[in-house]
């Protein structure tokens, strides 16, 4: 049995790399959107009036 871990070849290692780095910046990306998406919502749920506690009429 091998322990050596594979190491694969400089193409491979670089073309995996650079995907990598790609979808570290689409994450980044995504995460500014959810924020802009929450600042929105929280923006939306601030200018709605409060609601009240609605009583029923007593019988």
């Amino acid at each position: 049995m091998n322990n050596q871990p594979y190491v694969p070849p400089p193409e491979v290692r670089e073309r995996l790399s650079a995907n990598l780095k790609k979808t570290e910046e689409e994450m980044k990306e995504m995460g500014k959107s959810l924020d802009k998406l929450l600042a929105h919502l929280d923006a939306q749920i601030a200018s709605q009036p409060k609601r009240t506690k609605q009583t029923l009429p007593q019988n």
